[in-house]
């Protein structure tokens, strides 16, 4: 028998560290090449690590929540041979041996017996009827188990039961709320909050009265902190704002939705913004670029992959619509929902969530009007778009009602001018003003 460590390999797109997110196996269990060990969670996206070879694992290389840079140990396995984690085994491992007993525990050491399958252990008595495991992303089991929650008890209140990080601080709350009340009075030698602060002890979430806590800041949540931090030191943002006459657009838009469904496609505005964002790029190919620090370059992309912006319950993610100036209308909103829902399950690939070009965000779709969108570096552009609405407007001198949206168009000012981010916001408002533009000026379409 020998031991080998398993390190955090290259993960890709200038990602040199990631955070522990969940662990699927402990020290002392067996596991099989290939088998999934843990969660990690990058500046971009939730990815599984599986084991390199067939073995024990011996010792986790991090705790859940703290942070693994490339090549640190990730585990340590016991394999038989000594086949290194790094390198290809020619031969198909062998099955591994009993983990051997240690010097402070209490069971007898495993029986060597001949190749065949295991006996099974006598299982210990379990319910007849366990419960359902709770709908939860990584996030929020991780923080229930950091807080000794059963996530059984918490009530959901996302789609279909859910249970989001809210829920557990509103479980954490209502329980201190409780346990406080039934504590026995505080000796008049105890410090006044002694009490209250002890209601709930955890290492990563303080309760300092029933009405406040402390949530670790964690997975998809920090990694968007640090992003958006790195973003404001880094870029001077300057953004652009118009209204936008779309009663033409939703006259298309009603017109093609049918002829959409029948093609089994869904057919949105995002889809409609998406398509005039693309053509614009077109004719404003600065936008479409990013900035080469190190040498002093900037770097013009021949190619449009498109970012969109997608809410999730752990954060704002981007997954990317690649060669979006060569797909047909149905194929965009095709490939738009595709991504978009990807991301929302937690089931885009770091491939899905790496590599746009330019990003595209509807803060409409949740009331917004205006907004100040931040750009996605490495990108140097970004368009937001505001909720749908009946307005005001005056058309041939008369007020009248027409449907309108808001467009705000943010650039890093560093290599974008005003007057070029003004020439681009005003050629995708005609754009969407003028929706035929959108069959006659697109490609193929």
């Amino acid at each position: 028998m020998s031991t080998t460590t398993f390190n955090l390999p290259d993960l890709g797109d200038g990602i040199d560290q990631a955070e522990v997110i969940e662990w699927k196996v402990q020290p002392g269990d067996p596991v099989e090449e290939h088998q999934v060990l843990l969660e990690v969670q990058t500046d971009k996206a939730m990815v599984e690590l599986p084991s390199p070879v067939t073995g024990i694992l011996l010792e986790h290389g991090a705790a859940e929540g703290s942070m693994l840079k490339t090549n640190d140990v990730v585990a340590t396995f016991e394999v038989e041979g000594a086949v290194a984690a790094d390198a290809p085994a020619d031969p198909a491992p062998a099955a591994p041996a009993p983990p051997e007993a240690s010097a402070g525990d209490a069971s007898p050491p495993a029986t060597a017996v001949a190749p065949g399958p295991a006996p099974q252990a006598a299982a210990p008595a379990e319910p007849a009827t366990p419960r359902p495991r709770p709908l939860a992303a990584p996030t929020v089991r991780k923080l229930a188990r950091e807080l000794d929650i059963n996530l059984a008890d918490v009530a959901g209140t996302g789609p279909g039961g859910r249970v989001l990080l809210e829920d557990v601080e509103a479980h954490v709350s209502s329980t201190a709320s409780t346990t406080t009340a039934s504590q026995p009075t505080t000796p008049a030698d105890a410090p006044a909050d002694e009490s209250v602060a002890a209601t709930v002890q955890t290492t990563s979430m303080i309760t300092a009265s029933p009405d406040s806590t402390r949530i670790p800041l964690r997975g998809l949540r920090r990694a968007i902190s640090r992003k958006m931090t790195e973003t404001l030191r880094t870029v001077p943002h300057v953004t652009g704002m118009l209204e936008v006459d779309v009663t033409d657009a939703k006259a298309l838009l009603a017109e093609l939705r049918p002829l959409a469904e029948s093609e089994d496609v869904r057919l949105t505005w995002g889809t409609l913004f998406a398509a005039a964002t693309v053509q614009s790029l077109r004719k404003f190919p600065q936008l479409n670029a990013y900035l080469d620090v190190e040498n002093d370059e900037i770097v013009q992309h021949h190619r449009i992959h498109l970012g969109i912006a997608t809410a999730t319950d752990d954060g704002l993610l981007v997954p990317v619509v690649r060669d979006a100036d060569r797909l047909s209308l149905l194929e965009l909103a095709s490939e738009i929902n595709r991504v978009s829902q990807a991301a929302r399950d937690r089931k885009a690939t770091q491939a899905e969530l790496t590599g746009s070009t330019f990003t595209v965000t509807n803060y409409g779709a949740v009331g917004g009007w205006f907004g100040t969108p931040m750009v996605n570096l490495p990108e140097i552009g970004i368009v937001g778009f505001g909720r749908i609405e009946d307005r005001p407007a005056v058309r041939d001198g008369e007020i009248v009602v027409r449907t309108m949206t808001a467009l705000s168009h943010t650039v890093d000012h560093r290599l974008i001018d005003g007057a070029i981010n003004a020439g681009f916001g005003d050629d995708l408002r005609r754009r969407l003003e003028e929706p035929k533009r959108l069959i006659l000026g697109g490609r193929p379409w």
